[in-house]
Formats: structure tokens, sequence, C-alpha cells
């Protein structure tokens, strides 16, 4: 290795001791600060600063409150709505399946991805101890009965994991859902996924838990970076933190008494609760099921996601897979299998379901595991190297100026219509980093201005509430530790996630989802006569 690999062999004697003298350190540091009353401090500050929410969630309470309350209402509605058709024939040119690539129906929608992003969050919401202490009391009745646990000791130990999500429920219900956890992830107190739904609605959401700043779980599983072999249930190599949090770990095993795994336990809980949906409605229309995740809680999801763009009959008959909404996700596999992510998502080439991952600007997780994201780059890194990971999705780009968002695939015309135009990236770049981005993050980004010294893009102004930046209390001392925060770590938060987004709703206020025609005038939805103007009037080139 050191002949033949030397930035590997560097890296390996470097990173892997580097991160596990680490994770020493913060065990014991947790250790010491919780026995020496750091979670009671942390829980005053919580009460009296942060109307008692987690660490994660300090940021921006309005988030839970009546505030929102007409994103959240209209988000269910475009969780509710069936899948769009697709364009039909005669709206499509010729033209579009030339040098520049193809056009595909893609439907980013904001409020599906502000609701989802609540969701996301209020799952940290969960009283982890609560979660350990009933585990202990289950261990202890367990010892002391064995086969003769009573009811009654279940119920005990049932009250006691609801009392851990009281909070979840709580405000599960002030959106009119229901909320049901559904496995721990091989874990215990850690990363968990739980999934919202309602009788009177047509969708189920499966959330995952992201990592939560004082928990040791959590940071186990992100830290274990080295990747395994995924190819029995998913593609390539992938993360093995992730991977072992939802697959079983008996790699090429085919006998299925070795297949119970957290992925089972939340497809069965899918299935039986799309069941019972569809029961209770007259018209025997599949039940939406959508996937989303915070920051550890992404990566999971994307895993999971990814899953079910391979082997979609998994979620039985009565379900159909819609879109995954992904907030500050690290990368989680390697090149073959972000390129065999690449090949799902585009067989058929009118697919309509899409991983959508979601960036605040200069959010430092999205740029880890450090990897290549350029494909060309990618093809000539070692598949042992460490640098050898990839994200997979349709990367969005959210800038905390306001500007317009940016993307993978240039989604954002500014005529407002999600566009993909496939074509080669002009500039390489090194865990998921471009000039462009480097610019904006020293500050060095200039906004496309006009003559009259305005963003380069038609405004048009929601009718949806734009928040301002939300202000801590006088005296707060959250607001000085949220100065100190280094901005590209600060990006990551949810409240950020949120804020950024609804900076950015004026280029999303459009009235068509995609390049439809105008009937009357046999124009496109910008009013170009065909698409080649269209591309030209309001794609960057």
């Amino acid at each position: 290795m050191p002949i033949f690999h030397p930035l590997n062999f560097c890296l390996l004697i470097t990173v892997f001791p580097t991160l596990i003298i680490g994770i020493i350190i913060l065990e014991v540091a947790l250790h010491i600060g919780l026995k020496f009353g750091l979670g009671e401090l942390i829980q005053r500050i919580a009460d009296e600063w942060a109307d008692g929410l987690s660490i994660v969630n300090w940021w921006d309470p309005r988030i839970f409150t009546s505030e929102v309350d007409e994103i959240v209402k209209d988000g269910i509605i475009a969780l509710d709505a069936p899948l769009p058709p697709p364009l039909p024939e005669e709206q499509l040119d010729d033209s579009i399946f030339g040098v520049e690539g193809t056009i595909q129906h893609r439907g980013f929608h904001l409020d599906i991805a502000e609701l989802l992003l609540f969701m996301s969050c209020i799952i940290y919401e969960r009283n982890d101890e609560i979660v350990r202490n009933a585990h202990k009391l289950t261990s202890e009745i367990t010892r002391q009965k064995g086969k003769s646990i009573t009811q009654e000791d279940i119920k005990t130990i049932t009250d006691r994991l609801k009392e851990s999500e009281s909070r979840i429920h709580e405000q599960a219900r002030k959106w009119g859902l229901k909320f049901t956890s559904l496995s721990e992830l091989n874990s215990l107190g850690g990363p968990f996924s739980g999934m919202f739904w309602s009788l009177e609605h047509n969708f189920i959401v499966v959330v995952f838990k992201g990592t939560t700043p004082l928990n040791f779980e959590d940071f186990v599983i992100d830290l274990m970076f080295q990747r395994t072999d995924a190819r029995s249930f998913v593609f390539g190599e992938v993360h093995e933190g992730f991977y072992t949090s939802l697959f079983p770990q008996s790699g090429h095993s085919t006998s299925r008494s070795s297949r119970s795994s957290p992925y089972i336990t939340i497809l069965r809980a899918i299935r039986s609760k799309a069941a019972e949906i569809q029961d209770l409605r007259s018209e025997k229309v599949k039940v939406n099921v959508w996937v989303t995740g915070h920051s550890l809680g992404a990566a999971l999801a994307s895993l999971f996601y990814t899953r079910l763009i391979k082997s979609p009959g998994d979620l039985g008959p009565n379900c159909i897979l819609r879109d995954g909404y992904m907030f500050g996700s690290p990368s989680i596999g390697d090149a073959d299998f972000a390129a065999e992510f690449a090949s799902y998502t585009n067989s058929p080439y009118d697919r309509h379901n899409t991983l959508w991952r979601i960036i605040d600007d200069t959010d430092i997780i999205t740029k880890l595991p450090p990897g290549w994201s350029d494909p060309s780059v990618r093809r000539v890194i070692d598949k042992s190297s460490i640098l050898n990971y990839a994200h997979v999705g349709e990367g969005i780009r959210f800038y905390q100026d306001g500007s317009r968002p940016s993307s993978t695939r240039n989604l954002f015309s500014s005529g407002k219509e999600p566009i993909i135009i496939e074509r080669a990236s002009d500039n390489l770049s090194f865990i998921g980093w471009t000039r462009s981005n480097v610019n904006e993050f020293f500050g060095w980004a200039k906004l496309n201005m006009n003559d009259d010294g305005e963003d380069n893009v038609e405004k048009l102004h929601s009718n949806k509430n734009v928040f301002q930046e939300y202000k801590h209390r006088e005296g707060s001392p959250l607001a000085i530790i949220e100065k100190l925060m280094p901005t590209f770590f600060k990006n990551h938060l949810p409240a950020r996630y949120f804020s950024v987004m609804q900076r950015s709703r004026k280029y999303f206020d459009y009235s068509h989802s995609s390049t439809t025609v105008n009937e009357k005038d046999n124009t496109y939805a910008s009013g170009s006569k065909n698409f080649q103007e269209f591309a030209e009037k309001h794609i960057e080139k």
C-alpha cells in the first residue's frame, strides 16, 4: 500500500487513529459532563429559552407553532395528491433528445420539502433516556419472571415508550396526523425510524432521526465510515455505519432466516398501515409513500429509499413510492453505488419518483465523508480509496443570501419551471466543492444582476409568510452560542434549512410544474413557441 496507494496509506495511518482517539475523548467528555450536571444545565436552558425542545431544535421553535399552519396545510394536500400523469408525446420536442441531453418531469415541491423538514425536526424530540430506562425495565422483568410476563408488565413498558414520544404525538395531532415509531435501527436510544400517517389521507411519511449532539451512539454510527459490500440489498459499497443500521450483517447469505432486519420491520409496518388506509377508502388508489430525514437521518433515509428504488415491490401492492427529501445528507456509498443508483433512477426514462438531496449553502456535513463529486474523476479513483465516496440523487443547493438555488442538473430556469438538462459539468469538484462554492464560502460570490441592480430572475411574491431570521429573546444565551458557531456548521441546523428555503420561495411560486403547453396559443408555460426557444431564453449556459 505505501508503494502503490500512498495517499490511501497516509490517510489510513492518520485518519483512522485520529477518529478512534476522538471517539474516546468524546465519550470521556460526555461521561464527565453528564456526571457533573451537563444534562440538567441543558434542560434548564431548553425550558427557559427554547420551549423545552432538544438542542437540535433550539434555533427556531416557530416551526412547531401555528405560524407555519399554512405551509403544513398545503404540504399535506400535496402529499395526498396522486402521481401526476406523464407529459404527452405531442408536448415533447425532438431537440430535447439531442446533444444537450434529456428532459424529464421532476416535481420538487417546496411545501412538501418544508413539511417533511418539520417532521424530520420533531422526531428529535423523543426522550432517549426514557427509552433506555424502558429497556432496562424490560431486562429486569424478563430476568425475574422469564416467560411469565403478564399483560400488565407489557402495558407498563409500552406506557414508558409512549411517554418518551409524547411530544412527537402531540405535534402530530396539531398537524392532523398520527405518529408510530417503527424500528430502533439496531441501536438503543440512538437513531430510529417512525412514520406519520392519517386514515383521512392517502399517504405515509417514513422519517429517520438524525444525530443528537449528546448521543454517543449516533456519533459511533457517523464515524464508522469504512465501507462494506452492500450488493446483497443495494449496490456497490456503502458506509458501514449506515448499512448495518438497516440491513442484516450476514454478507451474501441467501437464507430467509438471516433476513430479519430493521428494513423488514419498517416494510411490515408500512404494508400493514397502507392496507388499513385502503380498506377505509372507496377508491382503491395506491397509498403514497414518502421518505425523509435530516443529517444522519437523511443518510439512513437515502439508503432506505435506494433499496425501494431497486426493489419497489417490497412496498407491496397497496403502495406507490413517491419522492424522498433528504436534508444535509452525507455521502453514503462509493462510485459503483452512485452509478447503479443513477441507472435505476433513469429507468424508465420518464420515472417520476426522485430522491431530492437538499443542501443549505456551505453545510459541512454534505461534504463528508470526503470524495469526488465529478463522475469523470470518480472513474479513475481507485476502488479501495478512502476518497471513493459519492452523492446520489438530485442535489439542490439553497443560498443564505437568497439568490437562485443551483442544482446538479440545472433544475431551475428563470421561468420557475423545474427543468433537468443533463450535460457535462464544467468544473471539477472535490467533496462537493466547485469554484463557485469556494467563492460563496469566503464571501466572494456575486449575484447575477441586471442593469437595475436586481437579481436577474422574475420575482413573484409568495402568498405565504416569508419568515424573517429568527431572533432569540433578549438575554438568551442561545444568541451568543449561535454567533460563535462556524457558518459551515451552523448551516447544518434544521432551522437554517427552513430559513434558506423560505428565502428562496419566490423561485417556486409557479403555476406550472413542468414545461406544459398553453392550449390557447400553443406556447410553452413561459411563452416560448418551442423547446429550443424556451431553452435559449431561460436556461443558463
